[in-house]
């Protein structure tokens, strides 16, 4: 016997199973060319360089591609009767790209489903939220992809990055920005690729755009005036483009004083339990007096990086601590007073405490005095290359799928993806490494 519930039940289930049919990407199955296009355009949406890259859809999970050079010189001296002593012949060769899988998904309730599908454009503005940001991870891993990575998902390919250590790098030594080191990355690169100077574009991310227009902003000219106001010029006339999956945090030289910090693993909002996770436990050191361990216990709720950092710093300034804490993007970051190597503060392992949640490592971090061989975790990269020559390889049949799970009373989405990338001609691209970013 059905009863009248189960009806109910039912009649809802045809109706949010109508409302995805007809969504673009739920469907189910193999994506079809409209899929295809709007994900190229929320994939080309999430960077400049994205935008400009070569990205190839493709039907299969390997890719062949011609490799061709052409030595630095093909013509020789001639006479009325040449006899070619050395014959140019192109160097034509294949290579393979073998596409990564990748795959995501999400689950929302029946009820929350059925009570939003009644506002119509909820669920296709849910999947494209969730597509768009697939998009981003995509972009993420193009770059940042190294199959080195202890990341089970940056190990999946090589990036456009890690690619790169076979063009042409090089070393800034931990300077900051400035012109000497966009002229150094033109000039390494090959005279056959800098006569195309037209085609070039830099790729940094916004943060080093920051400080060139620091830089530059300190020109007592119109430029310098203009820079203040956020207008990037191009350093030697090449564009800049615009990549914030470029790293930022990476070991450089420096030789100043450092401060003793740490940033957590873990992204928040970050849900706060009394008795469970609400307390953590630090030890202060200003000047090589210690504080001792101070336990700062946060009221329960759940907090964005910035209010958790804020909550923090205001119970550190009532049990008599300084304030340590900041929020970096997105990440809880605890940082000394002061620089130098009498300044330190520790993360307290105490059972239930907040920073596991928070993805702090319990360990004391210690300021470093000024030194030759000191290091400071602000450093970043640029690369210079033709558009063209980095590449994106996605196949064009990926797959989206939605089931309903009885057991839980939810449906989950799920999607595949397989990628790839390629830098077609290493040896016209460089590499800038060991740029350290300024310190504001």
């Amino acid at each position: 016997m059905v009863i009248k519930g189960d009806k109910v039940k039912e009649a809802g289930m045809r109706k949010i199973e109508k409302a995805l049919t007809a969504n673009d990407f739920l469907s189910g199955g193999l994506a079809n060319a409209d899929r295809k296009n709007q994900f190229e355009r929320y994939l080309r949406g999430t960077n400049d360089m994205m935008s400009v890259a070569k990205i190839e859809f493709t039907d299969t999970l390997r890719v062949t591609h011609d490799k061709q050079y052409i030595g630095r010189r093909v013509l020789e001296a001639g006479t009325e009767a040449t006899t070619f002593t050395d014959i140019k012949e192109p160097n034509y060769d294949t290579g393979t790209t073998t596409l990564a899988k990748v795959s995501g998904g999400y689950t929302i309730s029946y009820e929350s489903l059925l009570e939003n599908i009644e506002k119509k454009e909820y669920q296709p503005r849910l999947t494209a939220d969730f597509m768009q940001k697939a998009a981003y991870d995509i972009s993420d891993l193009a770059v940042n992809g190294d199959t080195g990575s202890a990341d089970t998902f940056y190990a999946k390919i090589n990036g456009f990055y890690k690619k790169a250590d076979n063009g042409y790098i090089i070393d800034a030594n931990g300077n900051t920005i400035s012109r000497d080191v966009f002229y150094a990355g033109f000039r390494g690169l090959p005279k056959e690729v800098r006569r195309k100077k037209s085609q070039l574009r830099w790729f940094t991310n916004t943060l080093l755009q920051t400080d060139w227009r620091e830089v530059y902003g300190d020109r007592a000219t119109m430029g310098g005036d203009a820079a203040t106001t956020g207008m990037t010029f191009s350093p030697d006339g090449i564009p800049i483009v615009t990549c914030d999956e470029m790293a930022d945090d990476l070991s450089v030289g420096y030789t100043s004083a450092t401060f003793g910090e740490h940033t957590g693993t873990v992204y928040g909002p970050f849900k706060i339990t009394t008795g469970s996770n609400d307390a953590i436990t630090l030890n202060q050191t200003i000047a090589g007096a210690a504080s001792g361990n101070t336990a700062l216990v946060a009221t329960a709720g759940t907090y964005t990086a910035p209010e958790l950092a804020n909550h923090l710093n205001t119970l550190a300034v009532a049990g008599g601590l300084t304030a340590c804490f900041s929020a970096v993007d997105g990440k809880i970051r605890v940082r000394t007073t002061a620089t130098g190597a009498t300044e330190s503060i520790e993360v307290v392992a105490v059972a239930n405490s907040m920073y596991t949640t928070i993805g702090f490592t319990a360990a004391a971090y210690t300021g470093a005095a000024a030194s030759a061989a000191g290091t400071v975790n602000r450093g970043t990269y640029a690369m210079l290359t033709m558009p063209e020559n980095l590449v994106i390889y996605l196949k064009e049949d990926f797959r989206t799928y939605v089931a309903y799970q009885p057991r839980d009373d939810v449906y989950e989405f799920t999607t595949h993806f397989f990628l790839n990338t390629r830098i077609v001609d290493p040896t016209a691209i460089v590499r800038v490494d060991n740029i350290r970013l300024l310190d504001y």
